[in-house]
């Protein structure tokens, strides 16, 4: 950070652990080494926690099986990019824990706590991905048996980039690592996965004209 942290972090009775090497994964596997306790919980430099947050989520870790947990991830404010986030679900892990036929579940580490020993069983965080490190260590824990559960009500709030093109840049990431992390993972659906989004961006463009000059049923569908 090149902001005030250092400063406001001595402030409290914390111990501060500084990674030289940038990246998520690799940032988070310098946590999981420090820890000395049986659980870890993320959490984004853009969120903040609600104070029942971890006695809302450990409950969940009475089985032995369960290997990550996390909850609610709330966009807060009115304004239209807030709204925009918030409509769409781009960080929800509702969304992201549901156990689709294209996507096994994983968790946002936004909102994210973690069995300590799942992380170790999985090999760590991979320092490859630079947005998608939470899909990835989730789908490799759940290899080794264990399960990833979301609990409604244990909620982190996120504040999302402020500027149309901040949030932009962030939506080229997540899209960015999200195929390949996925790809990694599913090597044989490569062929129809890159015609899926073809199909998906030539659909765009062709209704891009109802959306721009009325098309108002349209509109309404879409």
């Amino acid at each position: 950070s090149d902001d005030r942290t250092p400063e406001i972090i001595n402030q409290f009775p914390v111990r501060v652990v500084v990674e030289s090497v940038r990246g998520r994964g690799v940032a988070r596997n310098r946590a999981c080494h420090e820890c000395r306790t049986e659980f870890i919980a993320f959490t984004d430099a853009d969120c903040v926690v609600s104070p029942d947050w971890l006695k809302s989520v450990m409950p969940v870790f009475k089985d032995n099986k369960v290997g990550a947990a996390g909850g609610d991830i709330v966009t807060p404010g009115d304004e239209v990019l807030a709204r925009f986030f918030e409509l769409r679900q781009i960080v929800s892990n509702r969304e992201f824990s549901g156990d689709y036929p294209y996507s096994p579940p994983f968790l946002a580490t936004a909102n994210a706590i973690f069995r300590l020993e799942s992380i170790i069983q999985a090999g760590g965080f991979s320092s490859k991905f630079r947005v998608a490190e939470d899909a990835d260590i989730s789908w490799r824990i759940a290899q080794k048996g264990y399960s990833i559960e979301y609990q409604p009500g244990a909620t982190v709030f996120h504040h999302h980039r402020s500027t149309v093109l901040g949030l932009f840049h962030q939506a080229i990431d997540y899209g960015h690592d999200g195929v390949h992390v996925y790809l990694h993972h599913f090597p044989e659906t490569n062929g129809w996965f890159w015609w899926g989004l073809y199909y998906r961006l030539c659909l765009a463009i062709l209704l891009l004209p109802f959306s721009l000059f009325g098309g108002s049923k349209l509109n309404k569908s879409f």
